[in-house]
Order: structure tokens, then C-alpha cells, then sequence
């Protein structure tokens, strides 16, 4: 079928790289996902792709991402909540909705070599800043640690701040800004981190 593809003028590698760039876009990837599950509920979600050069990903909810270049915050995800402590979760079904794609933040990014990518659930994001991800893993990576420990150091720097009863967090500015002055402490919470350091082969 290439070969006769080719006699028309058609360019069957270029439809080929194109039908599977297409299902490897993160926000294809949700909207299959959300076709094919049918127990009420429903959820937070962050889903990434790499290629070596470009991170793309969509999220909905307040798990979230961030990139970290020369230990800066150079791109992050924006939390969706509809207030405090309420993250925006749907219920992805595509009977109900024709094209959920609009339910997404969508993200694209180039990226370097060396830039550290952090995703994690809320447990490490309501309690340790951007600046202080971005400090652990400055710190992390001139003590040539490996993605696996620097996670780890992350998850226990949350850990710490989400059992503390006093302090401030990100989780306790939110607090704040909503009207809560009360909270001035961390939330213990689960964590999923995952960190991942760009290396590219030039």
C-alpha cells in the first residue's frame, strides 16, 4: 500500500508519523482514556510525553509539573480548583461530552539539556515552594545524585512540612488567601513525584 501511495503523490511515512504523533499527544491519550472507563467517579490528572526535545502534557486538577533550568523555575503547570482545597475533577465521559479536549490545560515546552521535569501530586506541591523544589534539585544535582533520590529527597521534605503544626506552605498561603487564617501549617498528604533529568545525545 506505500508503494501505491507513492504513485498518487501520497507521502505514506508522512501519514505514519502523523497518525502516531497524534496518539502519543497527551491530551489524545486522556480523551481515549476517559472512553474506556466506566466506574462512576472521578479524578485528577497529569499525563506527560517526552521525545527528547519537547515535553508536552496535559493536566486537569492540581497535580501539576514544573521544568527547572540552571535552578530556576523556568515552566509550571497552574493548579485547577474551584476554591480552597477543591481541585477541579470531572468526570471524563465522551457519551457526554464530544470533544472533552477543552477540559485540559495543555502544555508544550522545549527543552535543554540538563533541565530537571518534577511531577508530583498535590502532597509535594501544597507543601514545599517552587523555590525550594528547584533548590533540592540544584543541590541534588551537583552531589550527582540519581532522579530516583532526588524524588525521594523531595517526597521527605513534604513529608516533614505536611506533619509540622506550624509554618508556612504553599498549601497554608492558599489557605490565607481564601479567608482561612487559621491554617498556618502543611498538609500531610499522599506524594507522587517523579523527576526526570534531561540528557539529550547530540
Amino acid at each position: 500500500m506505500v508503494g501505491i501511495s507513492s504513485e498518487f503523490g501520497i507521502n505514506a511515512g508522512l501519514y505514519a508519523r502523523e497518525l502516531m504523533d497524534g496518539y502519543l499527544r497527551p491530551e489524545k491519550i486522556l480523551s481515549k482514556a476517559a472512553d474506556e472507563a466506566c466506574s462512576p467517579g472521578s479524578s485528577t490528572v497529569l499525563v506527560a510525553h517526552f521525545d527528547g526535545q519537547v515535553l508536552q502534557a496535559s493536566n486537569i486538577g492540581d497535580s501539576g509539573f514544573m521544568v527547572i533550568r540552571n535552578a530556576e523555575v523556568l515552566k509550571k503547570s497552574k493548579p485547577m480548583v474551584y476554591g480552597f482545597n477543591f481541585p477541579q475533577i470531572e468526570k471524563l465521559n465522551i457519551n457526554v461530552w464530544t470533544n472533552i479536549s477543552f477540559l485540559f490545560q495543555n502544555y508544550t515546552i522545549d527543552l535543554k539539556e540538563g533541565d530537571a521535569t518534577v511531577t508530583a501530586t498535590e502532597g509535594l506541591l501544597d507543601n514545599v515552594y517552587e523555590h525550594e523544589i528547584a533548590g533540592i534539585i540544584s543541590k541534588s544535582l551537583q552531589a550527582d545524585l540519581k532522579p530516583a533520590e532526588i524524588a525521594e529527597k523531595m517526597a521527605a521534605n513534604a513529608q516533614e512540612v505536611g506533619r509540622s503544626g506550624a509554618g508556612r506552605s504553599p498549601f497554608s498561603d492558599a489557605a490565607v488567601m481564601f479567608g482561612y487564617l487559621g491554617l498556618r501549617w502543611g498538609k500531610l498528604d499522599d506524594i507522587f513525584r517523579c523527576c526526570c533529568i534531561n540528557c539529550l545525545d547530540i
